[in-house]
C-alpha cells in the first residue's frame, strides 16, 4: 500500500495545520508503521505546469496503483454548501479515470468540523 500526497507550497502560508505537508507526512508515517515494509508514504509537490491531478496520475502510475483512493472534503467553495459537488482534481479524476478511482466524502456536515 502507498499512501500518496500531492502538496502545493504556495497554499502553505493560508492552510491549517492539519493540511500542511509536514504534519500530513509526519501523520502519515506513523499511522503506517504496523504496516512495515508493506505501506509506505509517497509525497510529491505539485508541478505548477500540469496541476495536481495530472501530478496525482504520474505518482499513480509511478507507484504500480491498482485503485486511487481519494478524500473530498469540501474546505471552500461550493463544495462546502454542497456536499454532491465535487472539486475540479475529484471530478477529473471521476470521469477520466486510468484507475478505478474509491472517492471518499466526510459524512459530518462542515458547520460541526472544526476548522
Amino acid at each position: 500500500m502507498v499512501v500518496g500526497h500531492i502538496t502545493d507550497k504556495r497554499k502553505e502560508s493560508y492552510l491549517p495545520y492539519n493540511f500542511k505537508q509536514q504534519y500530513l507526512h509526519d501523520m502519515y508515517e506513523a499511522k503506517l508503521i504496523p504496516f512495515g515494509s508493506k505501506a509506505r508514504y509517497a509525497g510529491r509537490e505539485v508541478d505548477l505546469m500540469r496541476g495536481t491531478k495530472d501530478c496525482l496520475w504520474e505518482l499513480a502510475e509511478q507507484e504500480g496503483s491498482s485503485i486511487i483512493v481519494c478524500g473530498n472534503h469540501g474546505r471552500k467553495g461550493p463544495k462546502n454548501e454542497d456536499e454532491t459537488v465535487a472539486g475540479t482534481a475529484i471530478q477529473y479524476l471521476s470521469l477520466n479515470s486510468k484507475f478505478p478511482v474509491l472517492i471518499l466524502k466526510d459524512y459530518r456536515p462542515r458547520s460541526t468540523k472544526r476548522d
